[in-house]
């Protein structure tokens, strides 16, 4: 499965970042609800661990909340690999808004 990455700096420090994260994808999930199935996530600390289907393909991956950053990397369909450049730009521009 081809894989995709992106990273955001923050000065919010790592709680901040994850309590912001958090309420963003409660908010992301009522906004992109009736697009996605199977919804799963799962904080470990300050990561959180998610998957979720779309057009009846998986994409799963790892949010990562350090102090400074926040990286998410994952794993796509391979049917949806020409649009992983789209996919890295939209996650990087909806988490630089979570995150001002």
């Amino acid at each position: 499965m081809p894989e995709f990455l992106t990273a955001v700096d923050h000065s919010l420090g790592k709680e901040s970042a994850k309590t912001t994260l958090s309420s963003f994808m409660d908010e992301a999930l009522q906004t992109y609800g009736d697009s996605v199935d199977n919804v799963q996530s799962q904080w470990n600390d300050h990561d959180l661990e998610f998957s979720f289907k779309a057009m009846g393909m998986t994409v799963s991956g790892k949010l990562i909340v350090t102090d400074d950053a926040v990286t998410v990397k994952g794993k796509i369909p391979f049917a949806l690999s020409m649009f992983r450049g789209k996919i890295e730009r939209t996650m990087e521009d909806e988490l630089r808004k979570a995150l001002q």
